[in-house]
């Protein structure tokens, strides 16, 4: 182990220090307001995901929808398997900073702009899935918060130098092939899990006017 002034802190022999900006690029949400949004099922809408929907490391769904014209998100803001998403502004603090890893790729869904998306490059993708997991990680944004009394993250932020990564390109490159089957059983378990909700939502409303019925 070595000394980084970088860092301040040890690290092993061969790894040097890496933000997450140096680890991929970044994406803000849509911009719209109470005037913008429609009823849910109105044809050409899309679902805009906020930070309520950051929880336990991954975006999830929550029932407190919010629906735009979908005309209004470009490409570049709706969120694809593998991105994470970032709530960079929230009322609290403890909310500012929250990542959660992309596990499904449909429906398509909008992410405001109190949000940014961010997709790793392939080499860095575990690793900095990692870190946004990581004690290290809450207490520097802890620290940003806690040092201006706002309640915002900048991209700027992001560009300091947090975490460690080597030097030598084939130990990234083992890490890779050992988290990956994790990530991917993550991903696959989290469609059967979808498939499953959406398989019970179209159901529950034929079983209680009694359209269909449960074999005994």
């Amino acid at each position: 182990m070595v000394w980084n002034d970088q860092l301040k802190r040890e690290v092993p022999e061969g790894w040097c220090a890496w933000s997450i900006s140096d680890s991929g690029t970044f994406n803000r949400g849509v911009s719209y307001s109470k005037e913008d949004e429609v009823a849910k099922g109105d044809a050409n809408s899309i679902p805009v995901y906020r930070g309520n929907n950051i929880a336990g490391g991954y975006v999830v769904h929550d029932s407190n929808e919010v629906f735009i014209p979908e005309s209004m998100a470009t490409k570049s803001q709706t969120l694809h398997k593998g991105q994470v998403m970032i709530a960079m502004s929230s009322g609290s603090k403890d909310h500012v900073g929250k990542a959660g890893l992309v596990t499904l790729s449909s429906p398509t869904r909008a992410f405001g702009a109190f949000c940014t998306s961010f997709l790793p490059k392939d080499e860095f993708r575990h690793i900095v899935y990692n870190f946004f997991r990581s004690a290290a990680y809450r207490a520097y944004i802890k620290q940003i918060c806690s040092g201006t009394g706002i309640n915002n993250l900048k991209l700027e932020h992001l560009n300091a130098k947090l975490f460690a990564v080597p030097d030598d390109s084939s130990i990234l490159s083992t890490f890779n092939d050992v988290e990956e089957p994790i990530y991917s059983q993550i991903m696959r378990l989290d469609e059967e899990s979808s498939t499953l909700q959406n398989l019970r939502d179209a159901l529950l409303p034929l079983l209680m006017n009694g359209q269909v019925k449960v074999a005994g």
